[in-house]
């Protein structure tokens, strides 16, 4: 199963190294296939040139201005996405991520459930 994680940025340019490596260590420690899609909503700090200078390979950035709002930005993100499964959380990580691994899991054995 492939899983897009989604995630919406505003001016996040600080916090982007340390989100990108929690989020991998998540993927790679449950040996998940996913790519993440993260969406600048209108950063005025370059945000988006930082994901970009990060040039990792299951990173895609998607950069427009003005700021559209969070809903504008997730949907634009959930539409973009190549996976069998998306997930979305903020930048930063108010949700975690174990919920990540442990729902990825439970789809791949139960993949006919609701």
């Amino acid at each position: 199963m492939d899983i897009s994680i989604v995630i919406p940025l505003l001016n996040e340019k600080e916090s982007l190294q340390e989100l990108t490596g929690r989020i991998r260590t998540v993927m790679t420690d449950n040996s998940l296939t996913y790519e993440i899609i993260m969406v600048d909503d209108g950063s005025t700090d370059g945000s988006a040139a930082e994901v970009e200078a990060l040039s990792l390979p299951t990173v895609r950035v998607i950069s427009y201005q003005p700021n559209r709002g969070k809903g504008y930005a997730v949907r634009t993100a959930l539409l973009a996405s190549r996976g069998d499964v998306a997930f979305f959380t903020d930048a930063d990580l108010a949700y975690g991520t174990e919920f990540i691994g442990q729902a990825a899991h439970k789809l791949e054995e139960n993949p006919d459930k609701d």
